[in-house]
């Protein structure tokens, strides 16, 4: 037996209209997003954010794996790693501050972006410790 059909004027032909909440995003920050989202690739995230070295970018080309999270979480954990990358920043920049504010600016609409949008990925948000 067909379910029953709510005549025109009962409580049945109502609408329900969810709320829309807008979303404040930068394009920038979206671009570098929504490419990792289809290839997992954290070196084209850090080379999008920062002058890395290239051969630790090239350290991170590989797919995702326990290997790229232990690589991020050992750079983020060994002074003599962080020195490395400081030294190499700010000689990539020729010792100006403008670079390295510029790049800032792009991690944090890059942090709200992922933020906005609930983006839950430990080598993401690895990436964005490291920057």
């Amino acid at each position: 037996m067909p379910p029953a059909v709510c005549a025109p004027s009962s409580l049945c032909s109502s609408s329900v209209m969810p709320p829309v909440f807008p979303l404040a995003l930068s394009w920038q920050a979206f671009t570098i997003l929504h490419t990792y989202m289809y290839t997992y690739r954290i070196d084209d995230v850090l080379e999008s954010l920062l002058l890395l070295p290239p051969m630790f970018l090239l350290s991170l080309a590989s797919p995702p794996s326990q290997y790229v999270l232990s690589m991020l979480t050992a750079t983020l954990t060994t002074p003599y790693m962080r020195q490395a990358l400081s030294t190499h920043l700010l000689a990539a920049s020729g010792m100006s501050l403008a670079a390295p504010l510029v790049y800032t600016g792009h991690m944090k609409e890059l942090w709200q972006d992922m933020v906005a949008l609930g983006v839950n990925d430990p080598m993401l948000w690895g990436a964005v410790d490291i920057a």
